[in-house]
């Protein structure tokens, strides 16, 4: 059953956990062990690569002197846990000189809040996944006030897993039953 009441960690080590999404952050340093891997999709978006995805660095649409070397200004994040919004950020910022601990950083709950913040003036700038930045652009409002200044390095995408009761006949039916 879907479920949206229960916190992520706890649907994710639920053994009786079917089919679910995950950042590949929590995955890597949390759940590998707990859980198995079922795949990880390819998705036809911008910023997407094979299973590789990377996360649009967004700011306000006309925001004069708005570029690499401001990164140091309110930064929306959903979460500090999360691969495509706060690591892979930081990551890249200090691959282009810019040092994370002299940005404000604001953590809003989700990638949708951290646009919203952005569009708003409450924050400079924010990342969002490839996938969420094309679904931003189609059913989000605050998307429409925002432009890409640039996109982070690929990454491995995020994840389907299932629990890791499930026996290897299970996982590939799950498996079967997502590529078909």
């Amino acid at each position: 059953m879907l479920s949206r009441a229960r916190p992520v960690e706890e649907v994710w080590r639920d053994p009786g956990l079917v089919l679910s999404q995950i950042c590949g952050y929590p995955y890597a340093t949390r759940l590998k062990r707990t859980v198995r891997l079922v795949g990880t999709p390819v998705y036809a978006a911008e910023g997407c690569e094979g299973p590789l995805y990377s996360s649009a660095v967004v700011k306000r649409r006309g925001e004069a002197g708005r570029r690499l070397s401001d990164l140091s200004g309110r930064v929306a994040f959903n979460a500090v846990d999360s691969l495509s919004g706060y690591v892979a950020l930081r990551a890249w910022m200090r691959g282009r000189g810019a040092d994370p601990a002299a940005a404000e950083w604001i953590e809003t709950g989700s990638h949708r809040a951290s646009l919203g913040a952005v569009a708003s003036g409450d924050c400079d700038f924010a990342a969002v996944d490839a996938v969420c930045w094309v679904l931003a652009g189609r059913h989000e409002p605050a998307a429409a006030a925002l432009d890409v200044l640039a996109w982070t390095e690929r990454r491995p995408g995020l994840p389907f897993i299932t629990a890791r009761t499930r026996s290897d006949a299970e996982t590939t039916l799950i498996r079967d039953a997502i590529t078909a």
